[in-house]
Formats: structure tokens, sequence, C-alpha cells
């Protein structure tokens, strides 16, 4: 697995670092982890992760949008990571799978 972030990517090829074929090719790998979710959540009460412009939906009993964790955010036996400040543990975690 790759510990490189969608967003180190995006800029690599925005300053021309990367071709677009490159980009395109290492984005997938970035992507992978994703897939892993369609197995996993057989076993869950989750149904749909749906990751949009603005938030990240959860929806399986019932649909829980969220824009951001903070400190009001309800604790449930869901696991939630901000993509930039949870980067590093993010990585662990996906190479650890």
């Amino acid at each position: 697995m790759t510990s490189t972030t969608i967003a180190q990517l995006k800029a690599r090829y925005r300053d021309g670092s990367i071709s677009k074929q490159d980009f395109i090719r290492e984005a997938l790998d970035v992507h992978r982890a994703l897939f892993q979710y369609m197995d996993v959540i057989q076993t869950t009460d989750i149904r749909e992760i749906r990751i949009g412009a603005d938030s990240v939906v959860v929806s399986g009993e019932g649909v829980h949008r969220l824009s951001a964790v903070t400190d009001e955010t309800i604790e449930t036996n869901y696991v939630f990571l901000h993509h930039e400040a949870h980067a590093e543990k993010i990585a662990r975690l996906v190479s650890a799978a």
C-alpha cells in the first residue's frame, strides 16, 4: 500500500511533477482501500458510505451525515478519521490491512 495521500498526489500532478497517466495509476492505488469496505460492511449494519464534496454520509439503520468531526460529535461504535488531521493514523491502518 501507499502512504501518499490523494491531496499530495493531486499537488504533484498540478505542479507538473507527474503526468496525467501517472496520476491516474497512483490514484487507483490510493483508492484501492475504498474497495475493501464492500466486504467489511457486509457484516455490519452499514449499507452505504458516500463521499461528497462537503461530507461523508454513512447509512444503514439511519443516515449520518458528517461534514466535520468535532468535540460535539456523538460517539458511536464507528470510527471516523479526518483525512488531513489523521493522515498518519489512516496510513498505518491501511498498511496493516
